[in-house]
């Protein structure tokens, strides 16, 4: 399981399907907002990779349709410096979602390692991952059921921009992980503080998520806590994140956004 795989992305599915709210509207994310992060390890600071995201929100009858590009490059995941390139597409619906998406990871010769392809539908509670290695030929297939309150990995950011408007500010909800795996997670804020990150200094909430179940007593025992930080004046967009690079055994990182543009409301 990679915690926050290919980018902490502004994506918005959860929110759109929460209750009471109105798919195609979202007046919290802007017609095109992008950003950058870096990651660094959290024992000795080191810069491990960057990451840049665009995402584009359009409304079309009861329909709003997100359109996600990103691409980074670093030491993520494999010994060498990669880099990748992804796009996302997301059908927001009040009766659900459908997301799609292809991502593409090359060694620094430009060879192409390993292609995703992705696709969910929240309406029709089903999945499907495919993994493919060029190199070896090698293709993984993944089926899986998608529950009504099921997020994908990348839509995490924004599920938990929606927290500070619920009273009891804390949620709970499935999650999709990077290799297909539905786990059970809870997310709540327990504070604010002042975070410092190179886009600026800015006053945030703290949100603290573990994994729930039999699954979350095992966590609790071999994974490092993950928080993140999001900013307590909206439209509540991310600022930090620290925990684990991976899964088990994966050493502690720290997440900070460098950059952040909204683009019309």
């Amino acid at each position: 399981m990679n915690p926050l795989a290919w980018a902490l992305l502004p994506t918005v599915v959860a929110a759109a399907l929460a209750p009471g709210a109105e798919a195609g509207r979202l007046p919290w994310l802007a017609q095109v907002e992008r950003g950058e992060y870096r990651a660094r390890d959290a024992g000795d600071g080191a810069d491990l990779w960057r990451h840049e995201w665009t995402v584009e929100r359009e409304v079309r009858g009861e329909e709003t349709v997100l359109r996600v590009r990103q691409q980074g490059h670093g030491r993520r995941g494999r010994p060498a410096p990669t880099a990748w390139v992804g796009d996302m597409r997301v059908t927001l619906r009040s009766d659900g979602y459908r997301l799609s998406s292809r991502r593409e990871i090359r060694d620094a010769s430009g060879t192409l390692l390993e292609t995703e392809e992705r696709e969910l539908d929240s309406t029709a509670g089903t999945g499907r991952i495919a993994v493919v290695e060029p190199s070896t030929g090698r293709t993984s297939l993944r089926r899986l059921r998608v529950a009504r309150d099921a997020i994908d990995l990348e839509m995490l950011p924004v599920e938990l921009r929606r927290l500070p408007a619920l009273g009891a500010r804390r949620i709970r909800f499935g999650l999709v992980t990077d290799d297909g795996r539905a786990v059970r997670m809870e997310a709540a804020i327990v504070g604010q503080e002042p975070v410092e990150a190179s886009a600026g200094t800015f006053v945030c909430h703290r949100i603290d998520l573990r994994v729930t179940g039999v699954l979350g007593a095992m966590a609790g025992l071999f994974l490092p806590k993950f928080s993140m930080w999001h900013t307590v004046a909206p439209p509540h967009f991310w600022v930090k994140y620290r925990g684990p690079a991976g899964g088990v055994g994966s050493p502690e990182i720290l997440r900070e956004l460098t950059r952040f543009e909204r683009i019309g409301e």
